[in-house]
């Protein structure tokens, strides 16, 4: 530690992880440097406390960018990269399970998920609404007709006023579409609510 004259000083210098009086978690950087009486004991600190998550969520993506790229460029087949690249984001966002689905004809099956269970993948793993001799069913300009969160999302039906989903219409949940306590018109198609369990 550094020394000022005969009394050696010290000074708390740390990032710490606390919760706010509304209960959500935030990242502080904590200073401090104590006030000393004559005979070099602390009597009482000073500091500050500054918040810095959003500071702390942007090193946390630039590292997942970095680790993803690197998946990217070195890929032993695509289908390995994707689906290490789906390990990589369960891990570091916290969620159950995520898939990437992918247009295959005319259907947009999984082609890689970490965290679904083999009976959800064999119910789930098509969007596409099928006739009753097994056809595709198609809307009136010709486009396939997709069923539940998904197939709004890929077909980009997504309604902008509904808080499930972000402006430029990803989905950001797994909760259905409308819910008592958010009367918004559900417009999904064959809405099936599965995900949810």
């Amino acid at each position: 530690m550094p020394a000022e004259g005969d009394k050696a000083w010290c000074y708390i210098f740390t990032e710490v992880r606390l919760r706010r009086a509304d209960g959500v978690y935030r990242w502080w950087l904590v200073r401090g440097v104590p006030s000393l009486n004559a005979a070099g004991k602390i009597i009482k600190w000073f500091g500050t406390c500054t918040d810095i998550d959003d500071l702390k969520q942007a090193e946390r993506r630039q590292t997942l960018s970095t680790e993803i790229l690197g998946i990217l460029n070195n890929p032993p087949s695509m289908d390995k990269a994707i689906s290490k690249i789906i390990t990589t984001l369960k891990r570091e966002t916290g969620f159950d399970a995520i898939g990437v689905r992918l247009q295959r004809g005319d259907d947009f099956p999984y082609i890689a998920q970490d965290g679904f269970s083999k009976e959800f993948i064999l119910a789930e793993n098509s969007l596409a609404v099928r006739t009753q001799n097994g056809g595709v069913c198609v809307d009136k300009d010709g486009n396939v007709c997709l069923e539940c969160t998904c197939g709004m999302v890929i077909s980009g039906k997504t309604n902008p006023t509904n808080p499930i989903f972000t402006p430029k219409g990803s989905c950001w949940t797994n909760e259905s579409c409308a819910r008592p306590d958010r009367p918004i018109e559900d417009t999904r198609l064959h809405p099936r609510d599965r995900c949810r369990t």
